[in-house]
């Protein structure tokens, strides 16, 4: 059977099973890995080592402040790159759309005083009244983004007004450099849990050059960003944060299995990737933007 097939067949029975594994409080996370479900704020953590890279960064990064803003936030606890920030007394703002989630959350930050729960739809047209609302600082010291839809264009709308100094931020790690990917705002429909989603490193990257910040570190799906005046340190190409955050990481198939339907992107001559990632999003044409980065 093609790969193709069985990572649909996959996505078809983990459909199902998070259906059935739900009264167990467990699911299968992004629809292919399962995980439980943190069910207290002490079990909340990273899904892989976000907590531990930003810990070490943030040692090099001169802070001026402890308050960070999490957009996309879900539940605040499963998976949330954040959630150690509050544990640690950090203030904060947790943004999120899905309902659902933000009941969750509420529940489970009733007790905190230092952290606002926010329910909102995020866009490059509110994210700054948002902010402005509860009154976050505009160097805030920590900015984590996974909206899994034009996250692009609400970094650049953000970093118009706040200039945050560590930013990390999912990235679509399905399409490799030097191809800059990022969907499209207004999103012509929400996120349908497929591979068309966010923006591509190249774009990040991009994003980085303009405004004066460093790639620091990938870890899989997630880039580490940070402000080069405040930062004392390394920093790596998209290429080599792409190659050894995520190409070269030996377990990244069996991290993000539904990715194997996507490996030829990995081994495809650099002059066709282009024309692949078009074939791939074609039944989204018009809803993204698609360059190749030159050197």
């Amino acid at each position: 059977m093609e790969k193709s097939l069985v990572a649909k067949g996959i996505t078809k029975l983990a459909e199902v099973l998070n259906r059935v594994l739900a009264p167990m409080n467990i699911r299968i996370s992004k629809l292919k890995v399962v995980q439980p479900i943190a069910n207290s704020l002490e079990s909340g953590k990273a899904y892989l080592n976000e907590e531990g890279v930003l810990t070490e960064l943030r040692d090099r990064v001169t802070l001026t402040n402890t308050w960070y803003v999490d957009l996309g936030a879900a539940d605040g606890v499963t998976g949330s790159n954040t959630v150690h920030l509050l544990k640690q007394g950090w203030q904060g703002l947790c943004v999120e759309g899905d309902l659902l989630n933000v009941a969750k959350m509420t529940s489970l930050y009733h007790k905190q005083q230092n952290v606002f729960v926010c329910h909102a739809w995020i866009t490059p047209d509110n994210i700054i009244s948002l902010l402005e609302t509860y009154n976050v600082p505009k160097d805030v010291a920590v900015l984590s983004l996974d909206i899994d839809s034009y996250d692009f264009f609400v970094l650049e709308a953000l970093t118009a007004v706040y200039r945050p100094s560590i930013i990390i931020a999912e990235i679509n790690e399905r399409i490799p450099p030097p191809i800059a990917f990022t969907v499209n705002y207004p999103a012509p429909t929400p996120w349908k849990r497929d591979s068309f989603f966010g923006m591509s490193l190249q774009q990040a990257g991009l994003f980085a050059d303009k405004h004066g910040y460093g790639i620091v570190h990938l870890e899989y799906n997630n880039v580490f960003l940070v402000d080069l005046q405040r930062y004392n340190g390394k920093v790596c190409t998209v290429k080599e944060a792409y190659v050894e955050g995520y190409k070269n990481k030996s377990d990244r198939l069996i991290k993000f299995p539904y990715n194997d339907e996507f490996e030829y992107l990995q081994n495809a001559p650099e002059a066709e990737l282009e024309g692949l990632v078009h074939t791939m999003f074609a039944a989204y044409k018009g809803a993204y933007t698609l360059t190749t980065a030159k050197d």
